[in-house]
């Protein structure tokens, strides 16, 4: 729990914070693998205990949740601003032990719109890849509106081409797939 102090008196990010958790998971599955024969109910309980720890620890109960901070911890993957060759993985195993699925779509959506519309995107396919992982643990449901955000961007790439002034740059949305805000 020093980590988890740490970062609430601001002095490590949350990069920090999910690679020492990351860290902890796989020493105790290693450990059941290596001395409980990957016995299932072990390794079973090992992930209701780190389910239990990236839910419930002195972060999240500060006010912030961990659906949040996995949203930041992705989008700065998907920014570019980290090197981890295995963040998409990484992002994956917190994803499987996240309890509020919803709030992280709805984060993550609107992390996703706020990359295409600030041009912040630094790989469509890696968008897609993520998507994909989504799609595959959570569902269809889970990640129709987050690929018709990506279609849009694609529509409106192919569309801004046929235009030769290249200042002509827009993005052409559908409303009910992007997260705006309704004006009353």
């Amino acid at each position: 729990y020093l980590v988890i102090k740490d970062i609430l008196q601001g002095k490590i990010d949350y990069n920090t914070y999910f690679s020492s958790i990351e860290g902890f998971i796989g020493l105790y599955h290693s450990y059941t693998d290596t001395h409980f024969n990957r016995d299932h109910n072990m390794n079973r309980a090992v992930g209701i205990a780190f389910q239990r720890l990236l839910n419930n620890n002195p972060v999240t109960e500060s006010g912030v949740t961990s659906a949040e901070l996995l949203v930041k911890y992705a989008d700065n993957m998907l920014k570019g601003k980290t090197t981890r060759e295995d963040m998409k993985e990484s992002v994956m195993t917190f994803f499987k032990y996240i309890v509020d699925k919803e709030l992280f779509q709805k984060k993550y959506s609107a992390a996703l719109a706020k990359r295409i519309i600030q041009g912040s995107l630094t790989s469509e396919s890696l968008e897609i890849e993520m998507l994909v992982r989504f799609k595959s643990s959570s569902g269809q449901e889970f990640t129709a509106k987050m690929e018709r955000m990506l279609s849009d961007l694609q529509s409106s790439q192919n569309t801004s081409k046929e235009f030769a002034d290249p200042l002509a740059e827009f993005i052409v949305i559908g409303a009910s797939a992007w997260p705006l805000k309704k004006e009353s």
